[in-house]
């Protein structure tokens, strides 16, 4: 939102260099968000995630240590690769974190509230972005180039939450959704209501012709005796 705000900080301000910059990202980002519908099923949704977090972490490490080392722009080598930084976080959300987690949310709730639970994550999702971009410029004025430290803590936090606490939904249908969360797995337990129906079923169609023979032999016995 605020790209070429932050390139200007980082001291491309000649001229039109930061919007130039920024519509450059964004052209890539329009082609590099298609690597999600190619990798998403392949790779599945954590290992996306946990890459994705893991290379923006670095790249926050870096933007973050140079923007500390050189907060005047002294150094034209630093602020290149403060750029190249800022574009492979760029690019790593189209395919990472910017699209998997809508996906996420589309599955792993129950069938009978998954409409409300999806827009729920989705509003809280925009709250949380809303809520770092929106006072960005006045927070990065005030604290200045160690503003960028609070970026790279935020994905390290995102990436230790993928890897110990979001299970994998690579190849699990809707329907089975539940056991991955340590709940009972619906077809399974239709599987079994139906294999017990049909077992007792089974054991009652016996018992009823067993009670017919004894019955045919009760007949059978009477007329002898007479």
């Amino acid at each position: 939102m605020y790209a070429t705000l932050i390139y200007k900080s980082l001291g491309w301000d000649q001229g039109s260099q930061a919007l130039a910059i920024n519509g450059i990202q964004a052209v890539l980002q329009l082609f590099i968000v298609l690597v999600n519908t190619f990798t998403v099923d392949r790779f599945g949704r954590k290992t996306l995630l946990i890459y994705g977090f893991s290379i923006q972490s670095l790249a926050l490490l870096i933007i973050s240590s140079l923007t500390t080392s050189f907060p005047d722009n002294s150094n034209k080598a630093a602020a290149v690769v403060e750029i190249a930084m800022f574009f492979i976080v760029g690019l790593t959300y189209c395919w990472s974190n910017g699209p998997i987690p809508p996906a996420i949310a589309t599955e792993i709730f129950p069938t009978h509230v998954r409409d409300k639970a999806f827009g729920l994550s989705l509003l809280g999702q925009t709250a949380c972005l809303l809520a770092i971009t929106q006072p960005w410029p006045d927070f990065n004025q005030t604290v200045g180039a160690r503003s960028y430290w609070l970026l790279f803590t935020l994905n390290v936090i995102a990436l230790i939450s993928v890897i110990f606490i979001l299970p994998e939904t690579k190849g699990v249908s809707l329907e089975r959704m539940d056991k991955i969360f340590g709940q009972v797995d619906a077809v399974e337990a239709g599987e079994q209501d139906a294999e017990t129906k049909k077992m007792e079923d089974h054991a009652r169609s016996n018992s009823t012709t067993v009670d017919a023979e004894k019955h045919i032999a009760s007949q059978i016995e009477t007329v002898e005796k007479h």
